[in-house]
């Protein structure tokens, strides 16, 4: 029959198939990002980075409760960590600073030095969490649930195994918080917000 024919074909995907696709699409929405950031779409890019943000949260937890979690789908979130929170946020910056009125001392030059460190940072954020932490992630995150009906408990409130610092994501989330203050319509309840950074900016400069 046709269902049969459909759950066979289906127990023939790994199961590690679908945590890595949602890997993907968080690298697909950082790449998108940058592709936003550069037509000076800086509140879309923003949207997708926070996206990306989302699928980076989820894959794991998919993973865990699959019981699908390989040396893989570890490598490849690093790679996408790193393009969608590395060099997606330094860039959107980058397009972002570019366009705000000219200051004596704010040279390009200076912005795209910051990008660049902020990427390199990133960078060696992530490479130390490889060689460091997933060995504890290995040696001391509890096995999943064996029973489908289970809730996934180690996801929940073993977080302080491979959580250490602020994530990836979550430096990302700092540094566009300026554009998401920049983009502010003047009706919105939080647009006070946008008032209160361009006081400070005059002030400063």
């Amino acid at each position: 029959s046709t269902q049969s024919t459909g759950a066979r074909l289906l127990s023939m995907v790994p199961r590690w198939t679908l945590p890595c696709l949602i890997t993907l699409s968080a690298l697909c929405c950082g790449l998108s990002s940058i592709r936003a950031a550069s037509m000076m779409q800086f509140k879309m890019s923003v949207q997708l980075l926070l996206a990306a943000a989302v699928l980076d949260a989820v894959d794991g937890h998919v993973a865990r409760a699959l019981r699908a979690c390989t040396e893989l789908g570890a490598e490849l979130d690093s790679l996408c960590d790193l393009v969608a929170f590395g060099v997606a946020p330094a860039l959107i910056v980058y397009f972002w600073s570019r366009e705000l009125p000219e200051q004596t001392w704010v040279t390009n030059e200076f912005l795209w030095a910051v990008a660049l460190i902020y990427a390199c940072c990133c960078c060696l954020r992530l490479a130390r969490f490889n060689l460091q932490d997933r060995k504890k992630l290995t040696t001391l995150l509890p096995k999943p649930p064996l029973k489908r009906g289970q809730p996934p408990v180690h996801n929940l409130f073993q977080r302080e195994l491979y959580f250490e610092g602020i994530p990836a994501p979550v430096g990302a989330s700092y540094l566009v918080v300026p554009i998401m203050v920049d983009s502010l319509s003047a009706d919105s309840t939080l647009s006070f917000l946008k008032t209160c950074t361009c006081t400070s900016n005059r002030r400063i400069f």
